[in-house]
């Protein structure tokens, strides 16, 4: 039997895993995506229930990641939620990720040339998560932040990214999507999912009206790798209340494929400068 430092297996190999996978860990940090994806205070039963892992062992995680200063209790109600000190850890990446430093310059002439709120966004499993974002100074249809998910299947910035991977990818990634309806807009036939996102490859660009929420519409553009793969998406997003589909095609979109060409000749620059 595998040893188990809290005596119910949480450390365990896993059929498949490697054999340094440490489960106790990514137990912890799966309640720390919990609170992530719900955004407000939670107990442990509420933890436990949106996590899928037992009670005690969600207490256990959640005592040392209070103990370590990630998590508060409020010393009312008892529930949980994210300490300031989780703020640390995210602002170690945009100190550090390379593509977030590089692309600031290119997102800010890109928010100059259209007084709209700018975003970078990665591909995280099935969703785009926003890693920079400048947002315009005018009133916006919804209110996101750094580290904000949505998914990939239905927003600009993800058909973006997934009309450039190898097909392989893509698949693999719509398979795992949680392919429902958001609004009355979006769109969830299989095989008009893929048709919109050929269609972006052969354009260069991803455009898409309220499927995600209502009163949203965005473009977005890939920045692609040395072998042409999307790494990355920048998308500029607006409301209906000032702006329809159409006209964002026409004025933004070529504004926000020429920003994200130029990140792609910074990743190329990189990759070329590290082969010297």
């Amino acid at each position: 039997m595998t040893p188990s430092s809290d005596g119910d297996g949480s450390d365990a190999v896993s059929p498949g895993r490697d054999r340094l996978f440490v489960a106790s860990v990514e137990k912890a940090l799966r309640v720390l995506e919990v609170f992530a994806a719900e955004g407000r205070a939670l107990s442990i039963a509420q933890l436990a229930e949106a996590s899928g892992d037992n009670r005690s062992s969600v207490q256990r995680s959640v005592s040392t990641l209070t103990a370590l200063g990630y998590l508060d209790q409020d010393p009312d109600t008892r529930s949980y939620r994210p300490a300031a000190k989780c703020l640390s850890v995210a602002n170690a990446f945009l100190r550090s990720d390379w593509l977030v430093q590089r692309a600031f310059p290119v997102l800010m002439e890109c928010h100059r040339a259209t007084d709209e709120t700018v975003n970078l966004t990665r591909l995280i499993d099935t969703d785009v998560m926003l890693v920079s974002r400048l947002p315009s100074r005018h009133l916006v249809s919804i209110e996101m932040h750094v580290g904000s998910r949505a998914p990939a299947f239905c927003t600009a910035p993800g058909r973006a990214i997934l009309a450039f991977l190898a097909e392989a990818e893509r698949e693999a990634v719509l398979a795992r999507s949680d392919i429902v309806a958001l609004t009355s807009f979006t769109c969830t036939d299989p095989v008009e999912i893929r048709r919109r996102i050929e269609a972006v490859h052969r354009q260069g660009y991803a455009l898409q009206s309220q499927e995600m929420a209502m009163g949203d519409i965005s473009v977005a553009a890939p920045v692609l790798d040395a072998r042409g793969r999307a790494i990355a998406a920048v998308n500029v997003a607006v409301p209906t209340s000032r702006w329809t589909a159409d006209r964002l095609e026409r004025e933004v979109a070529p504004v926000v494929v020429q920003a994200a060409r130029a990140l792609t000749q910074t990743v190329s620059t990189r990759v070329s400068s590290a082969n010297r």
